[in-house]
């Protein structure tokens, strides 16, 4: 394909093209940016950003209040259907994002070549306070013309500390 051809686009309306998962407490969930989330992250009014079709969120929030909270470690991740990158040893991944970091939570944008066996690991927002960010992510991942790339977002948590466990959030789209 034409370096710049669009392989794969989502804008979170469609909530069939991602599979869900988790091995810990909460998980992603694809919908409206939650009131909760609005309270302690701000408003998702990034310019470009197509909120009103939805969002893939994982809200940290509702564990961590009413004080002590329940907060338990945290693996969970939304990933995209298998894409065909067949010609392209690269492929360039954008997606709008609001977050904000609170304590022990990380977040990551993954790749697998293999369908979900191995995958290549990219941490974001590594550097962010907790006073949080919007902004638009632009990636670029080795793909090695894979036929069944998968991509994934995954928040991960690992404390289990009922006041500093999870973190507030974080939303895509």
């Amino acid at each position: 394909k034409a370096e710049g051809t669009e392989l794969w686009a989502s804008d979170f309306s469609d909530a069939s093209l991602w599979t869900i998962g988790t091995t810990g407490q909460g998980t992603f969930e694809i919908g409206t940016y939650p009131a909760q989330l609005t309270q302690y992250m701000g408003a998702y009014n990034l310019a470009g950003a197509s909120v009103t079709n939805g969002v893939g969120f994982f809200n940290g929030v509702q564990y961590l209040i009413p004080s002590p909270g329940t907060a338990a470690p945290q693996n969970t991740w939304m990933q995209t259907e298998a894409i065909d990158f067949s010609g392209n040893a690269h492929a360039e991944i954008s997606f709008n994002q609001r977050y904000r970091k609170f304590n022990t939570d990380s977040t990551y944008v993954e790749f697998s070549g293999d369908g979900g066996t191995n995958w290549t690991t990219i941490r974001v927002n590594k550097n962010v306070g907790t006073s949080g960010l919007q902004e638009k992510v632009t990636m670029v991942f080795p793909v090695g013309n894979a036929t069944a790339g998968v991509f994934r977002f995954r928040w991960q948590n690992t404390s289990s500390a009922t006041s500093t466990g999870s973190g507030y959030g974080w939303a895509i789209d």
